[in-house]
């Protein structure tokens, strides 16, 4: 019986079996874009995205607001035969964010005679952390089951690829990549000048050292008598670290809008967002740091101080886009990296 014919339980159990007995995945190539789509205007963009997540919201989603023309969201786990742009489009705009899907990849292999561009974009290192043996076994199959799987048929359908870092792509320079820098939907309002002693880090089970590195400073200022409360997210291992620590309040890491909703009306002093010295992290972009801190501090300008490592600033106008632009967004479209 195949696995999506079990319940939810059972399902999970397979998927746990399976990924004790399967061997660590081995690193994928790098999506190289081959298709070329005869120049035309579109009349859609679908975004296809593995559920509602921080890359779309700080990267797409606003710059694809106005354009003149129908844009979706889609979810890779929807079928493609419920998508009415998908069987309506004439000259179909497709963005793949960070994965893809084999039915989706079916359809659009179907349809290629009406699309009019397809790109990939991924704003994480992502065949780097299929490969690396210190991130968490099953995340990285996961990826590789939403990334390296699907890179061969993703490089046939795709006519660019775009990237959120110069260091990315420096690294996949035969990509011919191009470079989307973030663009979050609004800029925090003016702080709040009510006293906090709230300090949070909000991150996802990749980020165990700095995860470790969060609680020791939460032990060191225990002992130094600080009244800082820490809120921080993490599972089993964060919470024995925790043992003894009564500043400290581990929380679940939830979906993305689980996590937006729980930051309505709440405040801190301060939102930490480390990162702790690699590759990985290295190419890493600002919503490493923005998605842990924004939530907050975009919504209701309760943070006071935000402290995030490698922190750049969102570009304003003036760089010429190399691909169209949203009339109202104060960022281009993708951009040439700069050379190293």
């Amino acid at each position: 019986m195949p696995p999506f014919a079990l319940s939810a339980v059972v399902r999970k159990a397979w998927e746990l079996g399976r990924n004790r007995l399967d061997s660590p995945p081995d690193r994928p190539a790098m999506v190289t874009p081959g298709a070329r789509y005869a120049p035309r205007g579109g009349d859609g963009v679908l975004v296809l995205q593995n559920g509602p997540n921080p890359s779309t919201d700080y990267y797409l989603r606003p710059r694809l607001e106005g354009l003149g023309v129908p844009v979706v969201f889609a979810d890779l786990q929807d079928p493609p035969r419920r998508c009415r742009l998908m069987a309506s489009s004439t000259s179909l705009t497709v963005i793949f964010c960070r994965y893809a899907s084999g039915p989706w990849l079916d359809a659009l292999e179907a349809a290629g005679g009406r699309l009019a561009r397809v790109a990939y974009f991924m704003d994480d290192d992502v065949p780097a952390m299929i490969a690396a043996p210190d991130l968490p076994l099953g995340y990285r199959r996961r990826l590789a089951r939403g990334f390296g799987a699907h890179v061969r048929r993703l490089s046939g359908l795709a006519s660019e690829v775009w990237v959120s870092s110069d260091v990315l792509a420096q690294r996949y320079a035969d990509s011919r990549p191009q470079v989307l820098t973030p663009l979050p939907d609004e800029d925090p309002p003016e702080p709040s000048a009510a006293p906090s002693s709230r300090v949070v880090y909000h991150s996802t089970g990749v980020h165990g050292p700095e995860r470790q590195f969060v609680v020791e400073v939460a032990r060191r200022l225990a002992a130094a008598g600080s009244p800082a409360a820490f809120e921080i997210t993490g599972d089993a291992a964060v919470r024995r670290a925790c043992v003894g620590l009564a500043n400290v309040a581990v929380v679940p890491q939830t979906s993305w809008p689980a996590f937006q909703q729980r930051q309505r009306g709440a405040s801190a002093a301060i939102a930490l967002a480390p990162l702790h010295a690699s590759p990985i992290n290295e190419a890493r972009a600002p919503p490493a740091s923005m998605r842990t801190v924004r939530p907050i501090a975009a919504s209701f300008g309760l943070i006071r101080t935000a402290c995030c490592c490698r922190w750049t600033s969102t570009p304003g106008p003036g760089r010429s886009p190399t691909c169209w632009r949203n009339p109202s967004a104060a960022s281009p479209w993708p951009r040439r990296p700069a050379r190293a």
